[in-house]
């Protein structure tokens, strides 16, 4: 975890020299609800992961913009046994998020945005008890590309609230379909 971290850091850093032309620089952190669908006998709950980074939004042709950043995120699920409830797993898969999507900016305080995140895998972690215990997660996919639909609107000059909905499709063998809802906390600067 500690060197996914200070990958993020480093590659970070590197993204932020262009930011010189975005029409606006943010800052985020915030919380996400990940779900998702297990294998047969294999029943899911929801968990709830972190998302941090920073995004930039880049004019294209009056309000549309240009939306992306580097985000680094946790996508993390419990799995359960159908037949024993005691059996169960955490899995926690953190990535790389890097959002591409077309953005209509209303005004100044707010736009919604449409597009995909190009999602590198850092780490897959896999903790289980009973007959999930010796289990791990198999065939993690390098990448992913969840679809996105959010907004991002501003309740005062440099602060405001990034809502979306992401929908991506297997991310490892017996995980699939995962979907979140999250909220971050932006920090704006232009």
């Amino acid at each position: 975890m500690k060197n996914s971290f200070k990958k993020f850091v480093l590659i970070l850093s590197l993204f932020a020299a262009p930011t010189v032309w975005a029409s606006e620089f943010n800052a985020e952190v915030g919380f996400r609800q990940q779900s998702g669908d297990g294998g047969a006998g294999i029943s899911t709950k929801s968990e709830v992961g972190y998302q941090l980074g920073m995004t930039g939004h880049f004019e294209l042709n009056g309000p549309l913009m240009l939306r992306t950043g580097l985000l680094y995120t946790q996508r993390p699920i419990t799995i359960q046994s159908d037949t024993n409830k005691s059996d169960e797993a955490k899995i926690s898969l953190t990535y790389f998020d890097i959002p591409l999507a077309l953005m209509y900016k209303f005004n100044d305080f707010g736009g919604a945005y449409l597009g995909v995140v190009a999602a590198l895998n850092l780490d897959k972690t896999y903790s289980g008890t009973g007959a999930l215990a010796s289990g791990k997660v198999t065939d993690a996919k390098s990448m992913i590309t969840p679809f996105i639909l959010g907004a991002a609107f501003k309740f005062a000059p440099g602060m405001g609230f990034n809502v979306y909905f992401e929908s991506g499709g297997d991310v490892a063998q017996g995980q699939k379909n995962y979907r979140a809802v999250g909220v971050n906390f932006m920090m704006s600067f232009e």
